[in-house]
């Protein structure tokens, strides 16, 4: 073993004579271009997981010759685990040389890695790494093909490591990969890892038009929705670990903390981490921190798991103006029609942002709704953004003079306004169409037509 400076003497020699831990003077010294050799054999692949430490495999991973074994460093890193090799990996996933190309090949191979530790812990520390990526100004970001605005990008080889690690809510990120208008390979990795974990083998026509492509991605799309409770029982997702209860706790106190950014790069991460962060979410929405329930019912509503409704109802009472509204909202983006009595009798709340959610609530998801209770809510409202939710709710439900008032708001009003009314008139009657976007003059023709059918 000490006659081997060259990774080929130490690793394969190590490999050959069946040694589980390298000591430390036995670091390898070379170019790596043995590691390489080792894990380009399958037989001797698996064995490399057993040589012990990962900080000697760390060193290559800081080669700056893409040529060399740093690449797959990263996945032997993976084999060997512990937190050496998840916090290198970690930093090679938002690695930035100015390079797209290089940092793509890093990003990928470090995804790779980390996907082979299977710790749901790690799950956090990937997606809390992500976020620190500025997609405005980091080349990083467009190697992750994020947007602005969205500082948890999510591609197939990112979707990969989550996956692996039970986080499957980031399936509908893949398949909205495979709608992209991107280079080919981006849609055929997205459709090949979608098919390994999930079990399914739905048809992907990636060589087809963008209508094609679009269609196979939907179709994929409802059958994960289809299978996903099945599949969730039949793989759980292990939230007992200290670590990941203590790093998604640290999220949860980031959402009722006093930084505005630190509040961001938590729901961002909470809301990636989908159903599994639920349960934590539900437990914030029942503490005495007030920003910390406005923020959790804002998480759980965009998260749209239905195992949320029955926390969030109870919590209909919070003190807080915003937590109220946020929770009602919430009740809309799950679905929860059971709460509709308790809705109703918030249109009597002190608080207008929570009237107009409970007005919106009513308007998407109420059901048979009594109209005098709807113009018994409109008469002597002072709230304009009320009064819009109301009118957008008695015209959903058939109350014809409303028509009127949305339509003169759909020629005269702000951008948001026409579209609020332009998305009632519409559920009111499916077969007009109109653009909220056009001019005043279009808008008017619009309205007039609208009048005369």
């Amino acid at each position: 073993l000490h006659l081997g400076h060259e990774i080929d003497g130490v690793f394969g020699a190590a490999v050959h004579l069946g040694v589980t831990r390298l000591p430390p003077e036995a670091a390898p010294l070379g170019d790596g271009n043995g590691l390489n050799l080792l894990l380009g054999e399958r037989d001797r692949r698996e064995q490399v997981v057993e040589i012990g430490e990962a900080w000697p495999v760390a060193r290559f991973t800081r080669s700056r010759d893409p040529d060399s074994a740093r690449h797959r460093a990263s996945i032997a890193l993976g084999r060997i685990g512990g937190p050496i090799a998840r916090d290198r990996l970690l930093e090679l996933l938002v690695e930035n040389t100015g390079d797209p190309r290089t940092d793509g090949l890093t990003r990928a191979y470090a995804a790779g890695g980390l996907a082979l530790l299977k710790d749901p812990a790690t799950a956090v520390d990937l997606l809390l790494a992500l976020s620190s990526i500025n997609p405005n100004d980091n080349v990083a970001a467009l190697a992750l093909e994020g947007t602005p605005g969205n500082y948890v990008p999510v591609d197939a080889q990112v979707g990969d490591a989550l996956l692996a690690m039970g986080v499957w809510d980031v399936e509908e990120d893949l398949v909205d990969q495979m709608k992209r208008r991107a280079w080919i390979r981006v849609l055929i990795d997205a459709h090949a890892v979608l098919r390994r974990h999930t079990g399914l083998d739905l048809p992907f026509r990636y060589n087809g038009s963008y209508d094609d492509r679009n269609a196979d991605a939907e179709a994929w799309r409802a059958k994960l929705r289809e299978t996903r409770p099945a599949r969730r029982a039949e793989r759980r997702f292990d939230a007992s670990g200290a670590r990941f209860r203590a790093r998604v706790g640290q999220m949860i106190d980031w959402i009722g903390g006093p930084k505005v950014n630190d509040r961001y790069i938590a729901e961002k991460v909470l809301q990636r981490l989908g159903h599994i962060a639920v349960p934590f979410l539900t437990d914030a929405l029942r503490s005495d921190n007030r920003v910390a329930q406005r923020e959790a019912a804002v998480v759980l509503g965009r998260i749209g798991d239905p195992s949320a409704a029955p926390a969030l109802r109870e919590a209909l009472s919070l003190k807080d103006d915003d937590a109220r509204a946020s929770v009602i909202e919430a009740l809309r983006l799950v679905g929860d029609r059971e709460a509709k009595d308790a809705v109703v009798a918030r249109l009597d709340d002190p608080d207008p942002e929570v009237r107009s959610a409970a007005a919106r609530w009513l308007e998407t998801l109420g059901g048979p709704v009594d109209l005098e209770v709807l113009r018994g809510a409109l008469e002597g409202e002072t709230s304009p953004a009320t009064v819009l939710a109301l009118l957008c709710a008695l015209a959903t439900h058939g109350a014809a003079e409303a028509d009127a008032k949305l339509l003169d708001r759909f020629v005269e009003g702000e951008l948001l306004e026409r579209m609020a009314a332009l998305a009632a008139l519409r559920r009111a009657h499916p077969g007009w169409e109109a653009d909220a976007a056009a001019p005043r003059e279009d808008r008017l023709r619009a309205a007039e037509g609208f009048r005369r059918e």
